[in-house]
């Protein structure tokens, strides 16, 4: 058997290695080259940005938050730092943004919705269940319930309400929502700091409903079975009030 000359194999073994660094460079040349092909072509250059789902906010508005531009690659948009950067306004609770091949972005939004029309001295601001105050654009009208009170201190968009009366107000109505979501649209206005605690007033007829303070499931209960009555019976007229305050009954006042 022949011996391997050692020459022979260091020559073999130096020719395998100096392949393979040849082969990782051309990988790393070919691979830096098509990088800067995505980035530098014209055929990536975003020529739409669809916004969707914005209603308290423009799509001016929304482009700026996340600095999105029609002047640049698809590539060089960092989806991550945008939607960081979008979601710090308070108005939004979700947003998704996607690349669409090869020049579309899509920015899908989904804006926090107010659930009541706080009456500030006269002035009606658009709230959601955690106080926040959300802008009411010029003209347009909101079909929420009404919370009145006597509320102190002030109100600014973009921040929350606080106090126990607004708290209080919000609470029922979310009550409603997660609860009895039906009957949140026969709801008018919902009334706190009374003498007799919360009053509810119906959209139709404009009945008072005492509700008093707590229990709130229950009441939302015997609320919702006595006004599908009041409607399929046609008693609307008929009914004067009626007060939730008393554990085990209802009480309905009827017009003489």
């Amino acid at each position: 058997m022949r011996n391997k000359n050692p020459n022979e194999t260091f020559f073999r073994q130096l020719f395998v290695m100096g392949s393979w660094c040849l082969i990782l460079y051309l990988a790393w040349f070919v691979g830096k080259s098509y990088k800067i092909w995505l980035s530098d072509s014209k055929i990536f250059s975003i020529k739409q940005i669809e916004v969707s789902g914005n209603n308290l906010l423009s799509r001016k508005e929304i482009l700026e938050l996340g600095g999105l531009s029609a002047k640049v690659s698809i590539w060089q948009v960092n989806l991550k730092k945008v939607t960081k950067k979008i979601t710090s306004n308070p108005f939004i609770e979700e947003l998704h943004i996607e690349r669409s091949f090869p020049n579309v972005l899509r920015v899908v939004l989904k804006e926090k919705h107010p659930i009541a029309l706080l009456n500030f001295e006269g002035k009606f601001f658009c709230i959601d269940q955690e106080g926040l105050v959300f802008p009411s654009p010029y003209g347009k009208l909101y079909d929420l319930p009404v919370l009145s009170g006597n509320f102190r201190g002030g109100v600014v968009v973009g921040k929350k309400v606080g106090g126990k009366l607004v708290r209080q107000g919000l609470d029922f109505l979310g009550s409603i929502l997660e609860k009895r979501p039906e009957l949140y649209s026969q709801i008018s206005e919902v009334a706190v700091g009374r003498p007799k605690g919360l009053v509810v007033y119906t959209n139709k007829g404009g009945i008072p409903v005492f509700v008093g303070n707590g229990e709130y499931e229950r009441k939302i209960c015997y609320l919702e079975a006595i006004l599908k009555k009041l409607i399929q019976n046609g008693d609307f007229q008929q009914v004067q009030y009626i007060d939730l305050r008393f554990r085990g009954q209802v009480v309905v006042g009827m017009r003489a």
